[in-house]
């Protein structure tokens, strides 16, 4: 998995059409880690910018399966175990300031409720924040494109102060 360092104000480019695009998910509004069950656009544009330290987190994987719904559920957890363990680390290391954003809605639990009955283990879907991932990931280099074809990442977002 790739890690790359950001620097929350400066390389996290916002874009209210991100988290516009969660309208269109069949999860929107079905769970507690999904807009509208969460802050808005204006909250995390003010609270992102304001922790100091950041990683993305990068993984590419190959579409080789005829279950792709499968591989996307099962990428998805296991982005979310690492970016658990990175957090819980930081934790223990005194940032107990930090917030977990996966791409995606989160699928740690096999049913959700609203509101989120495990928020230690929740991950908020980084669109759902209105980052645009897609602009994110092109500014540093990380090629991405649509429709997916032989690959596609998976990715996260941990910051910390």
């Amino acid at each position: 998995m790739k890690t790359i360092e950001i620097n929350p104000i400066n390389d996290l480019i916002f874009n209210i059409k991100a988290q516009e695009a969660c309208k269109s998910c069949k999860r929107y509004g079905l769970t507690g880690c999904c807009p509208p069950s969460i802050g808005t656009f204006d909250y995390y544009k003010e609270l992102i910018p304001l922790y100091r330290y950041g990683k993305l987190f990068v993984e590419t994987f190959d579409i080789n399966s005829e279950d792709y719904k499968k591989l996307g559920t099962e990428s998805s957890l296991e982005l979310h175990k690492v970016l658990l363990s990175e957090r819980n680390k930081l934790f223990n290391e005194g940032h107990y300031y930090n917030l977990l954003l996966g791409g995606g809605s989160c699928k740690y639990c096999d049913k959700c409720v609203i509101p989120c009955r495990t928020p230690q283990f929740r991950a908020i879907p980084i669109e759902a924040t209105g980052i645009d991932i897609v602009s994110t990931l092109r500014a540093k280099g990380i090629d991405i494109s649509f429709p997916v074809k032989d690959t596609f990442l998976r990715v996260g977002i941990l910051l910390w102060d």
